[in-house]
């Protein structure tokens, strides 16, 4: 018996020396994705981000001087409150009257690939918010009127329609703009009369921005105060702060 016994302490011993027995199953890592917080200044415009005044004048950096990138000709920028007919269908605001002024600029990156001092940055977008509070975004910086067209749409459900004209409109957007790529506008505001989003139990506005022909990525939208150091100073060793057309109007759009 104790011989059979030291064999069989004997067979264990040989067993671990080969490392048999039930090995763990090798899990395969998760493959890590590339996730952007985007944080950015608002600028007035007719300023750079360092606070002087564009030269040539003109309203964004990356207008060319002279060009309309604020609408068009017939398609104004409008106040979606009041640019709507009498049965509620989103109108051209080819008045003053219905139109928004732009008031601040920014722009964005929505991709950062990191690779230490070489990462690229890709997707960039320009934003604007007008002056009645309405937020708006564009790839290319040429923004157009892209609210919700009804008689360009086949499929309303309110009977709208205007037979054709989705030829040549064929998103059913206010400017039929074959380069109206524009997103807005979005009301970050509770209070704002043209809100239509929900909140959540904060309080806090549930919006997105869904950048869905080119990343297909999906960012929810949100609004900071921020203190503002205002980007004009006086002279000496210790700088008084004097008055800024930023003082106390600046904030800070998050995209995450």
């Amino acid at each position: 018996m104790k011989k059979a016994l030291s064999w069989l302490v004997v067979v264990f011993m040989f067993l671990s020396v080969l490392q048999i027995g039930v090995l763990p199953k090798p899990v395969k890592a998760a493959e890590s994705r590339n996730a952007t917080f985007v944080a950015v200044r608002f600028v007035p415009i007719g300023y750079d981000r360092d606070g002087k005044k564009l030269d040539p004048p003109r309203d964004f950096p990356w207008q060319k001087a002279g060009e309309q990138v604020w609408g068009r000709s017939g398609y104004g920028m409008p106040d979606s409150l009041i640019a709507v007919s009498s049965e509620g269908i989103n109108v051209p605001a080819e008045t003053k009257e219905l139109q928004a002024n732009p008031l601040y600029w920014t722009d964005f990156y929505l991709t950062v690939t990191p690779a230490g001092g070489r990462s690229q940055e890709t997707e960039h977008w320009y934003a604007v918010l007008d002056s009645v509070g309405q937020l708006w975004f564009d790839r290319d910086g040429r923004f157009n009127d892209s609210r919700y067209y009804e008689p360009a749409d086949p499929t309303n459900l309110r009977g709208y329609y205007i037979s054709g004209s989705c030829k040549n409109n064929p998103l059913a957007r206010v400017d039929p703009s074959t380069g109206n790529n524009t997103q807005g506008p979005y009301i970050l505001d509770p209070a704002n009369p043209r809100f239509n989003a929900t909140v959540d139990e904060n309080g806090n506005p549930v919006i997105y921005f869904w950048d869905k022909q080119y990343s297909g990525r999906m960012f929810r939208l949100g609004w900071v105060d921020m203190v503002d150091y205002p980007l004009l100073r006086g002279t000496g060793t210790i700088p008084p702060l004097v008055s800024s057309i930023v003082a106390e109007e600046t904030g800070i759009l998050v995209l995450s």
